[in-house]
């Protein structure tokens, strides 16, 4: 991966460094900036000789670069034969999870850029794909349930106690009975909902599973899931339906719909392509459903 340092001032651009690590990343969260440190976080893919025929295992590394993007530390051969499924930087902390067949958390301590530190780890089943502090010492992870062979099992939110840093702890989860479940928040942070304050989360989700509500079975849901947070638990408090809101009323169950959510005082909002709902915080409720339609235009729409 190439890194460019580029300085824009009084409309002058100019490239003043780059450099390059090896290996690839995720996404924008798998790089950061603190003081005059750029640190980063790769996977290593695997990789063979054709000379010997010989397999080289994939390995997650930290590197931290000076401002002249050279590398000034290192930690390196993370997690043998597994990759990067989410990564969050914190201050001084870097918080990563890999995952082959079981989920490792890791803290890494970035105090010192010139010797970067494994301080903890944590094996569980499944993955977190997004990770998101709740405070200085609890980090909120969405993700996947897996079986100790690395099957998926179903969505899965976990909340991370790292109090402890040599021993971190999953304190709560909340894992779907539907092994298929889905949430755009797995990929997309902008869909991700929280507010401390509130103890509320809220993430879009959807299924084409048959399950049990009320003893009687229901054919999926699309909408997005309301949970009750705090720093040792969460709960599920329940769904705000929008299958239903394509034109003419057909339900979908196996692609996401919910792009957004926001609150307002009591109320909050979601949002997908042809539906605005608003529900009170409070109990659910619903308030109003506003069907958003398109109108005529003055100019030419392709």
């Amino acid at each position: 991966t190439v890194i460019n340092r580029i300085s824009v001032s009084n409309g002058e651009i100019e490239v003043q460094g780059n450099g390059k690590v090896p290996g690839h990343i995720i996404s924008q969260f798998s790089m950061d900036e603190n003081a005059d440190t750029f640190r980063i976080a790769t996977t290593l893919s695997q990789r063979w000789s054709s000379f010997g025929k010989l397999q080289t295992e994939s390995t997650n590394n930290v590197y931290a670069l000076n401002k002249n993007m050279e590398i000034t530390g290192r930690l390196e051969g993370l997690a043998e034969g597994e990759q990067i499924y989410s990564t969050r930087f914190i201050g001084d902390r870097l918080y990563m999870v890999t995952f082959r067949q079981v989920d490792p958390f890791f803290v890494i301590d970035l105090s010192n850029p010139s010797s970067i530190k494994e301080l903890g780890k944590l094996k569980i089943p499944g993955f977190s794909r997004y990770l998101h502090p709740y405070d200085d010492d609890t980090i909120i992870g969405i993700g996947q349930d897996s079986t100790e062979q690395g099957r998926i099992k179903g969505l899965k939110i976990s909340l991370f106690d790292v109090r402890d840093v040599e021993n971190p702890r999953e304190v709560a989860k909340f894992v779907t009975d539907e092994r298929y479940a889905e949430s755009t928040a797995l990929w997309e942070h902008k869909a991700f909902l929280f507010d401390r304050e509130k103890q509320l989360l809220v993430i879009p989700v959807f299924s084409s599973e048959l399950y049990t509500l009320n003893g009687q079975q229901q054919t999926g849901y699309n909408g997005a899931f309301v949970f009750k947070i705090t720093k040792d638990d969460i709960k599920l408090r329940g769904l705000i339906d929008h299958s239903g809101s394509q034109v003419g009323q057909e339900f979908y169950y196996y692609q996401p719909m919910v792009e957004r959510s926001l609150w307002i005082n009591e109320l909050l909002y979601t949002k997908s392509p042809n539906l605005l709902r608003i529900n009170k915080i409070e109990d659910l409720g619903s308030v109003k459903s506003v069907q958003l339609k398109a109108g005529a235009a003055n100019f030419p729409v392709f």
